[in-house]
């Protein structure tokens, strides 16, 4: 069963902010490179930043925030029933190279009260299977089996988690996450 640290999920009947981290199985930079201060994503970052937008389709109640997909793990900002004061601006990702119809988290729409955990199991399963399909392997592990939220809960909560998002590739050297000498393209999953 998945689990999240950091804090338990809450219960979704008023808005909640979530900051989300996932990190790739074994901290393996699976999703894109580092380069000159910014994320170059391969194929596999695409998958996951495209299925993250597309969670609202699922998941009508959730509204998605700012995200960043680094070499090996991901951050996201996840918005539970929304309110009108808090509720994020959601631009579109232009230019994405996985727009195809056909891809998407793989759910109709569900009951208007849903669960962080819920939204997470589906976002890893989706992501998951798309990439091994990618790669043409079956059931490759892609994350680790638990993840971390944090419940943001003020304005300046909400500001800052949107400041460590965007200013994640720039840092990407400091982060905890940043993992030296680990080839980018690791050989259980074969980028093509």
């Amino acid at each position: 069963m998945e689990t999240s640290h950091w804090q338990s999920d809450y219960t979704t009947a008023a808005s909640n902010a979530y900051f989300i981290t996932l990190c790739t199985h074994h901290h393996l930079p699976l999703l894109g490179d580092h380069v000159n201060g910014s994320v170059e994503l391969n194929a596999c970052g695409e998958i996951v930043s495209t299925l993250w937008t597309q969670l609202r389709g699922a998941f009508p109640t959730i509204e998605i925030d700012t995200h960043v997909v680094m070499p090996n793990h991901f951050h996201g900002l996840i918005w539970v029933g929304t309110s009108p004061d808090m509720r994020p601006l959601i631009a579109e990702d232009e230019g994405a190279l996985f727009t195809d119809a056909s891809m998407s988290i793989g759910l109709e729409p569900t009951h208007p009260l849903v669960h962080v955990r819920d939204v997470m199991h589906q976002f890893k399963i989706s992501t998951a299977a798309w990439i091994n399909r990618y790669n043409g392997t079956e059931n490759e592990p892609i994350w680790q089996h638990r993840y971390w939220t944090k419940l943001v809960g003020t304005h300046q909560e909400v500001y800052a988690a949107r400041q460590l998002i965007s200013k994640n590739p720039a840092a990407w050297m400091q982060d905890k996450f940043y993992r030296p000498n680990i080839p980018n393209t690791p050989p259980s999953i074969p980028l093509q």
